[in-house]
């Protein structure tokens, strides 16, 4: 069977690579580079990811049909191909993915984005997944959206770190958080200085301290310190940001069912990072 590439993510190579692959789930594979880097291939219901080669895939598709944790693959010509499989990707049909998050200028202080917003939350709040992150590390991630307000960069940096890690599986919920995080805070940075230098300084503690969790997750915290994140989460940001408040509860619930609890965790951090210079700091918040 061959598939076509729609899009490939930022940081994913477009050809000429080889490996080996590390895992396989029903609707994503994790491959490793030759180099030791990971990319990431998905089904078209995932959507687009940063690190990440999304498939034309078909409906009830499953990767786990057609690859096998272990195996070697490699890419020539256009055409990636995997030992003892009959699946190959055909990857000249694929275009860059990328998203541009500060454009959206999000603004928490205008009324049909709290309102959009607020759609969001109750989506969240009924969804509950994101409950256990929020007993385990409330007064953590309140001392950071104090820092962030207050542009106390060292103190940010401080709640970052212990965040990193925090939580079980490959991608741990403080992890998933501090994604949705920097994404909510670099969409409402607009054209403030203040708050460039601080978002530029926040990413920078973020790549320092990703080294310390998981591989995996950490592919994806690195991503987001460059202003990359998944295709869901942004979707959520743009119908926020647009006010599109239809929009928004579809997105939503989409990005809330990655995995069990990462979705949530994720749409949780994002929707904080939004108020970070919320003007009603108390009214708003999600937590």
């Amino acid at each position: 069977m061959r598939l076509a590439a729609v899009a490939t993510g930022t940081g994913a190579p477009a050809d000429g690579f080889a490996g080996m692959v590390e895992q396989v789930y029903s609707q994503v594979c994790l491959l490793t580079l030759s180099d030791q880097r990971l990319v990431t291939l998905a089904t078209l219901s995932v959507g687009h990811l940063p690190r990440g080669i999304t498939l034309n895939s078909p409906p009830n598709f499953q990767l786990r049909n057609y690859v096998a944790t272990g195996g070697e693959f490699a890419a020539r010509g256009g055409i990636l191909r995997f030992s003892r499989s009959t699946l190959s990707v055909d990857l000249r049909t694929s275009r860059r993915w990328r998203c541009d998050l500060a454009a959206l200028n999000l603004d928490i202080n205008k009324a049909s984005v709290l309102q959009a917003w607020t759609a969001a939350r109750v989506a969240l709040r009924r969804d509950g997944r994101s409950d256990g992150l929020q007993r385990a590390a409330g007064s953590t991630i309140r001392e950071l959206v104090e820092a962030t307000r207050n542009f106390v960069a060292p103190a940010a940096g401080e709640a970052i770190s212990a965040l990193v890690g925090l939580g079980d599986g490959s991608t741990p919920a403080g992890d998933d958080f501090l994604v949705g995080y920097l994404a909510g805070l670099l969409s409402s940075v607009g054209v403030v200085e203040a708050r460039t230098s601080l978002v530029s300084a926040l990413c920078e503690q973020l790549k320092a301290a990703a080294s310390r969790t998981h591989r995996v997750s950490r592919i994806y915290l690195e991503a987001a310190a460059e202003g990359q994140v998944s295709e869901r989460l942004y979707k959520v940001a743009a119908a926020i940001a647009g006010a599109a408040e239809d929009a928004v509860a579809i997105a939503t619930q989409q990005a809330l069912n990655v995995g069990y609890s990462s979705g949530a965790c994720c749409v949780l951090g994002f929707l904080i990072g939004c108020t970070a210079w919320s003007r009603d700091e108390h009214q708003i918040s999600p937590l």
